[in-house]
Order: structure tokens, then sequence, then C-alpha cells
């Protein structure tokens, strides 16, 4: 990407990293991490 100067990064996620679920606490964390850091980027 930096020898072309262009790129794409591409984040495949689901709506539980938006709305947390009790029974799955470490994925929907995990999730909300992917999708926050993707954000930031």
């Amino acid at each position: 990407m930096f020898k072309n100067s262009e790129g794409a990064i591409i984040t495949i996620s689901s709506q539980i990293g938006l709305r947390a679920i009790a029974e799955l606490t470490h994925y929907s964390s995990a999730k909300a991490a992917l999708i926050a850091f993707t954000k930031e980027l």
C-alpha cells in the first residue's frame, strides 16, 4: 500500500459488536474493538 500510495482495508464484523449480548461478552467486546479500531484508521 505504501509503495503504490493506495490501498484498502476491509473489516468484517457483526451486529453483535454494536449491541452486546450477555452470554457472548467476550465475542461482543472483541467485535466492538475491531469496529472501533477500523473507525479510527
